[in-house]
This record gives C-alpha cells, sequence and structure tokens, in this order.
C-alpha cells in the first residue's frame, strides 16, 4: 500500500470541502482524481501531503500513519509536480541544481541526475536558459524533472497541463504515457496519482 486515506473531512469557512472521503493507492497503480472545480482535488493533495490538516480521518503513506513527526520523512519517498515555485531568473539547470541540494544530493549525483533527466525530457537544448524564458510546455517538463530529482516512489501531478493548448496538451499525454513505463522500470515508481483517464483507476 502507498497512500491510505479513511474517512478524511475537512471544513473550510463554512464550506464542507471534503466529506468522508477514503481510499486507497497500491504499489504499481495510476489512479486519477476527476472533478470539476472546487471540488476539493488540491485540497485532499494537501491533506495526503500533511500541508493541511484534516477535521477527522487519518492518512498512512507506504504503510506509516502520517504525523507531524513522521512527515519529513515520508515526504521524502514522494515527488509533487505543481504549477509554479521554480525560479524564473535561474536557468532550468539551476533550478535543478537547487532541488538536489534541499534534498541533500551530493554535487556528483546532482550532475548525473541532471544529465539524466535532461535527457529523458528533452531538454538538452533549453537546460541553460532561465525558466522565465521557456515556454510553458518546457516550464511543466522542468517541473516534472524537479519532482523526480530525488527518485521518489510515488508521483503526484496536480493539473499539470492547466494553461497548455491543446496540441502541448496531446504531447503531455503521450510523453507521460511513455514516461510511466520507463520511470516505473528504471526508477522503481510504484504509484503515480493524476487526473487523466488513460489510468488504471
Amino acid at each position: 500500500m502507498i497512500i491510505e486515506i479513511s474517512g478524511i473531512n475537512k471544513v473550510i469557512g463554512s464550506k464542507k470541502v471534503i466529506n468522508n472521503v477514503s481510499l486507497r493507492i497500491d504499489k504499481g497503480q495510476v489512479f486519477a482524481l476527476l472533478g470539476p472545480n472546487g471540488a476539493g482535488k488540491t485540497t485532499l493533495i494537501r491533506i495526503i501531503l500533511g500541508l493541511l490538516k484534516p477535521d477527522a480521518g487519518t492518512i498512512r503513506l507506504f504503510g506509516e500513519k502520517l504525523t507531524d513527526k513522521s512527515r519529513p520523512d515520508l515526504l521524502l519517498r514522494v515527488g509533487v509536480q505543481n504549477d509554479g515555485n521554480l525560479y524564473e531568473n535561474l536557468t532550468a539547470k539551476e533550478n535543478l541544481i537547487l532541488w538536489g541540494e534541499i534534498y541533500g544530493l551530493n554535487s556528483k549525483n546532482i550532475k548525473k541526475r541532471i544529465d539524466d533527466l535532461k535527457k529523458m525530457f528533452h531538454l538538452e537544448n533549453y537546460i541553460d536558459m532561465p525558466v522565465g524564458s521557456l515556454s510553458k510546455g518546457n516550464r511543466q517538463k522542468v517541473m516534472l524533472a524537479r519532482a523526480m530529482f530525488h527518485s521518489p516512489e510515488v508521483l503526484i501531478l496536480d493539473e499539470p497541463t492547466t494553461g497548455l493548448d491543446p496540441a502541448a496538451i496531446d504531447e503531455f499525454y503521450q510523453f507521460i504515457k511513455k514516461l510511466k513505463k520507463s520511470w516505473c522500470y528504471y526508477y522503481h515508481v510504484y504509484a503515480l496519482f493524476v487526473w487523466y483517464g488513460w489510468c488504471c483507476r
């Protein structure tokens, strides 16, 4: 079991955003959470990551209950891609170096991860460009590379195609389909938590 939540409730203001939600995601599953804007999808992610406390219910990651004490070690095993939080004045490479340093990787491992990921994401021609000058699609690839940088066991994608045009969205879908196969094999990823129809559940 990778992620298990039981009886999660969350009220924000006067609105019950999450109402008695339970789910379980096992190794090898690709899970999609679907719903309209404001349905509480991102709120649920924040609860799973321990960024927001539920009013009721429990969260387990990798079989261990998520608490303030267990959270730092558990989240080292999780990669999160979301829209934002890249330093636009830094190059894609500099953003990845910074992320590697945050996770305590040494310079040799950081260099190897950058070499591997820039090939995987076809970023060879963009790796030394400021993030602020990149297209939306290439920014999304940098964010995904950053989420994968520390070789996590589970990858959480929060609406990764927001702002992309239809052609770019289709390209992103095809890219993720290929990534799902190769990354599961090479990087020992056991679950992906995303919003799309090509998922297992």
